[in-house]
């Protein structure tokens, strides 16, 4: 392949030399004369609302409430049922495995005050007791 004109090569560099010259204009060393002052900091605000919002947070979250407990319920008995799932897949079926189940079944922790929290509460309760019912047969 042959190439005819340099035109390209030649206005790039006509570029480079016009950028070269903007940047000579003395905007740059200005900024470094004021480098050498000095200027003061200002003192930070009180740390004591910060404080109280960090305590708040810790006491939250020592104390769960019955929302909380009744989520984590769920969740156990979804984990359990998922448990049983995969050593019904496997073959591998352990009856402690059912007596969890059947525990958590019957620890049920208060009404969390949410309806709709309680009506998938019980969606799951029922499902892991249809599961336990047909495994038990």
């Amino acid at each position: 392949m042959k190439i005819d004109s340099l035109s390209s090569t030649q206005s790039s560099s006509a570029k480079r030399r016009s950028a070269k010259t903007r940047s000579a204009d003395g905007a740059f060393s200005s900024l470094l004369d004021e480098s050498g002052k000095t200027r003061s900091v200002s003192s930070g605000g009180p740390a004591g609302a910060v404080d109280a919002l960090l305590s708040l947070q810790e006491v939250e979250g020592e104390v769960p409430d019955q929302r909380q407990r009744s989520c984590q319920h769920a969740e156990d008995i979804l984990d359990r049922l998922e448990e049983l799932r995969l050593g019904l897949l496997s073959g591998r079926l352990s009856q402690p495995l059912l007596e969890r189940i059947g525990k958590l079944l019957s620890a049920r922790p208060a009404d969390s005050g949410d309806p709709d929290l309680e009506a998938i509460l019980q969606d799951i309760e029922l499902r892991a007791a249809v599961e336990l019912a047909k495994l038990q047969r």
